[in-house]
């Protein structure tokens, strides 16, 4: 699969030559653990001291409450953000191509740093019991892989990632400008009259709208005390939405 992928964006030169060593990757993520530690102690009481905190007088306040995570979920979290981050410093301390970030690094050893124990994600183990329903969590929708699409556990990614600078940042166009927005897209493809549909209703969208934001339904993050965080508008004002 990624030669296959690599052979298809044309590998640059040297793409498969990655001189990291262990100590390197060791570094790497020790830094990443030194930056989170100070975005949560000292960035993150910043930011809720000059107003980006909700009260309980805010409707926000109350509807973040239904998306709260849990202790799985704030440990998959600090493991991705010490992961990105690490991986933004391998990319400039040895000056990576997009290939190299892309295709090369997901194959990095990190048994001996501290993500060595949550990445990949640990899952428990689950019996599947013979039972009526399906489970709220979807664990047991196969009896044979019990976890597959259960709660807390990756989507299947059939292609490596592929970002413009090969960590966060969104793909661009092969011209290398922006690509057009979703917003964009939807008004170009459905642009025109509307045509009734001889089988199915608004119905049938609704219906898909509410399973997508089902499966897709963000975490809110909180404050490590639990605050719930403002939006900040256009003006880089706080605002509870």
């Amino acid at each position: 699969m990624l030669l296959i992928v690599a052979k298809s964006f044309e590998l640059e030169s040297g793409l498969l030559d990655l001189s990291i060593t262990a100590e390197d990757v060791r570094s790497v993520v020790n830094d990443a653990v030194a930056t989170l530690k100070y975005l949560v102690e000292q960035r993150e009481p910043e930011i809720f001291s000059s107003g980006g905190k909700l009260g309980p007088d805010s409707p926000s306040y109350h509807y973040y409450s239904l998306l709260l995570g849990t202790e799985m979920t704030r440990q998959i979290s600090a493991a991705a953000s010490i992961s990105v981050i690490s991986t933004h410093l391998l990319a400039v301390r040895h000056n990576l191509t997009v290939g190299q970030v892309s295709l090369m690094l997901p194959q990095i050893n990190t048994e001996n740093t501290v993500l060595g124990s949550e990445c990949p994600t640990p899952l428990p183990p689950t019996s599947c019991s013979p039972s009526r329903f399906r489970t709220l969590d979807g664990t047991c929708n196969n009896p044979d892989q019990p976890r597959w699409g259960a709660a807390n556990t990756p989507f299947l990614r059939l292609l490596p990632a592929w970002y413009r600078d090969g960590v966060t940042e969104p793909r661009g166009s092969l011209s290398g400008d922006d690509l057009p927005s979703a917003a964009r897209i939807s008004r170009v493809a459905h642009s025109g009259s509307a045509v009734s549909h001889a089988h199915t209703s608004l119905l049938v969208p609704m219906w898909a709208h509410y399973l997508s934001q089902d499966l897709s339904r963000p975490i809110v993050s909180l404050g490590v005390r639990g605050e719930r965080v403002r939006t900040v508008n256009s003006n880089n004002s706080w605002y509870g939405v």
